[in-house]
């Protein structure tokens, strides 16, 4: 079967496209797409054997938006006629005729049986079979009732779908502990595939599901097969028509191509377009302040223009200085205290505790909410607006006797990274956990001593000076990092993280995933941060903030 001239047969499930967040799926899609370009070169089916998608649902006159890298290059596949075949899973159950209809693909909502060269085949995403999981088995058969389908259909999409991220949220985090090594002959699928070969033979058991890529022999004449996924291990199955070869795709996607090049006349444009594309990282006026282009662009710079003057300037020797979302400039004095400076310089509030040491570390990303932390007594102070003491925490005292780096999270409660058990770990203000992560030297393999720790964008930073910074989801899932060994400050402002090594500043841009320098004004502060369209510089002489564009 097939009208392709290629006569390989190709499997590969459990993409989840969509999780963990735009940036990241967006990776992985790109990372797919190649993949089907290099198997589409001598494939003569290729099957998606269930949850390419970690939502998908059907509307009558809507389908979930995002994925038309993906969705255009299956498009593309099928009118070249290469043999396509989708499979729903426990995510993307919800398929209804879309992909048949506009794509002309099949769906396919229980294991198939084919034959490719005298080999017999059973395919399919492998949710729900073998013995056990019955409360799984239940909801499956309420979630695949027509009437329930059609209540949800009910939902406008903005709803729906929001309520069905947030379950597959709950269930990713349900099952954040659950092992997902392979069985061996415990396993479900295993014991299902033995079942049916006492009805009928089969060469070969394909399915997805479990996570765990796997080859395992049903005896000389049958072979059990997990396609693992596309979140981590990036492995999909191929027959040659003689064997079938469980593989690993290592290849990145293909960097998007460069912009032509613009002509003199047009030099002023290309500058402007640039600050343009790359929002709130830039501030023009200033000093030997050039426009970044996103990494790759061959945009020419404009010179370097008239300094601006600042709006305010603090005489004295500081260790430390942020901005919070009011505008409001917060320091850290040589002698510990805690300023607050009003939008104009002049100075509100003051506070100072002595008792406790230097101050590590100052958070103001909630401007009704400070958080200092003293790390010799491993305290953390919570200010209101005023600088007036609302609560204090001390970790040692909760049983956390390492702890290096404290930031706030978005709905005021603290996340601490403990170096003893290599948790991330939120807590309210009485001290009570919230969540833990997976210890991280296990999942990572690293020893990590994080200096920073900030939530922002629904995401959580950790910047270690050894490690480079890593990023989190909020129920402290890894998701990737970047940086690399050295960087000593960072910062979230808007969709890009600004950091510092001892080549410079960088900027990540937590959309796209570019990269590329920062060039700050001459003169090489030893500080500096960027909030409401202000930036503040710290120097030896003192603090200068500026108005952003």
């Amino acid at each position: 079967m097939g009208k392709a001239a290629g006569h390989t047969i190709y499997f590969v499930s459990d993409a989840h496209l969509g999780v963990p967040d735009h940036a990241s799926s967006l990776q992985r899609e790109k990372k797919l797409v190649a993949w089907l370009d290099a198997a589409a070169q001598d494939a003569a089916a290729i099957h998606l054997v269930g949850d390419l998608f970690d939502f998908w649902f059907e509307y009558r006159h809507a389908v979930p938006r995002g994925f038309v890298r993906v969705l255009g290059k299956l498009a593309e596949l099928r009118d070249r006629g290469i043999d396509l075949y989708v499979y729903t899973g426990n995510h993307d159950l919800w398929m209804f005729d879309y992909f048949e209809q506009e794509l002309g693909i099949p769906v396919f909502r229980e294991p198939q049986s084919w034959t490719y060269n005298g080999q017999r085949f059973l395919v399919g995403h492998g949710d729900g079979i073998g013995p056990g999981d019955h409360g799984y088995k239940f909801i499956k058969r309420v979630f695949s009732n027509r009437w329930c389908q059609w209540a949800f259909a009910r939902l406008h999409p903005n709803l729906g779908v929001g309520m069905a991220l947030y379950w597959s949220r709950k269930s990713r985090q349900a099952d954040a502990h659950k092992d997902e090594t392979f069985q061996g002959e415990a396993e479900p699928q295993v014991i299902y595939a033995r079942q049916v070969l006492q009805r009928e033979p089969y060469q070969y058991f394909i399915f997805g599901h479990r996570h765990c890529a796997t080859l395992y022999p049903l005896g000389t004449e049958s072979m059990f097969c997990n396609l693992g996924d596309w979140i981590t291990q990036f492995t999909y199955a191929a027959f040659d028509g003689q064997n079938l070869a469980l593989k690993t795709w290592t290849q990145e996607p293909p960097a998007p191509p460069l912009p032509s090049k613009p002509t003199a006349p047009n030099t002023a444009r290309a500058a402007a377009l640039t600050l343009l594309l790359v929002p709130g990282l830039f501030f023009g006026g200033m000093a030997s302040v050039t426009a970044q282009p996103l990494p790759g662009s061959r945009a020419q710079q404009p010179a370097a223009t008239e300094q601006k003057a600042a709006l305010y300037t603090l005489s004295g020797r500081f260790e430390d200085l942020s901005l919070d979302g009011l505008g409001n400039l917060f320091t850290v004095s040589e002698g510990g205290e805690v300023r607050r400076y009003r939008e104009d310089g002049a100075l509100l509030y003051r506070f100072s505790e002595v008792r406790l040491g230097r101050v590590g570390s100052l958070d103001v990303s909630n401007a009704l909410r400070v958080l200092v932390y003293y790390p010799d007594y491993l305290t953390a102070v919570l200010l209101s607006n005023t600088l007036a003491i609302s609560g204090e925490i001390n970790f040692r005292k909760l049983g956390f006797n390492k702890i290096r780096a404290v930031g706030l999270a978005r709905d005021g409660q603290l996340w601490l990274y403990d170096e003893a058990n290599f948790e991330l770990i939120k807590i309210d203000e009485r001290g009570q956990v919230i969540r833990r992560s997976e210890p991280l030297n296990y999942v990572l393999g690293l020893d990590l001593q994080p200096q920073q720790l900030i939530e922002r964008n629904d995401r959580l930073f950790l910047r270690d000076p050894q490690h480079g910074i890593l990023v989190f989801d909020l129920f402290g899932t890894y998701e990737y990092r970047f940086g690399g060994e050295g960087v000593t400050h960072m910062q979230i402002f808007a969709e890009q993280v600004l950091y510092e090594n001892s080549k410079g500043v960088f900027f990540h841009d937590l959309r796209s995933l570019a990269e590329g320098p920062f060039q700050m004004p001459q003169g090489n502060p030893l500080r500096w941060t960027i909030e409401a369209r202000r930036m503040a510089l710290m120097s030896a002489e003192g603090i200068s903030v500026y108005s952003l564009p």
